[in-house]
C-alpha cells in the first residue's frame, strides 16, 4: 500500500513540475513579443545586400497626446 502512495505523490510532483515549466507568460509584454515573433516570421525576406530594416524606437508618452492636446473633430464640417 505505502508504494502506491508513494506512487501517486511523485506522480503529482513531476506533473505539477511539467506543469509549472510550461506554462505561459501572461504579462503584456509577452504577449506584445509573441505577436511580434509571428510578425517576423511570415514578414517577406529582405533582398541580397539589403540591411534587414529596424524597429522604430517608441515614442515617449501616451498615443494622441496627453490630456492638454486639443482634441480635432472627426466629422467632416464647414472650413
Amino acid at each position: 500500500m505505502a508504494y502506491l502512495l508513494l506512487a501517486a505523490v511523485l506522480i503529482v510532483v513531476g506533473v505539477s513540475v511539467v506543469l509549472l515549466r510550461n506554462r505561459r507568460p501572461t504579462s503584456m509584454n509577452s504577449s506584445i513579443e509573441e505577436f511580434e515573433k509571428g510578425l517576423r516570421a511570415i514578414a517577406p525576406e529582405p533582398e541580397p545586400g539589403e540591411p534587414r530594416p529596424t524597429r522604430a524606437p517608441r515614442a515617449p508618452g501616451p498615443p494622441g497626446g496627453g490630456p492638454d492636446t486639443p482634441r480635432r473633430d472627426p466629422r467632416p464640417g464647414p472650413s
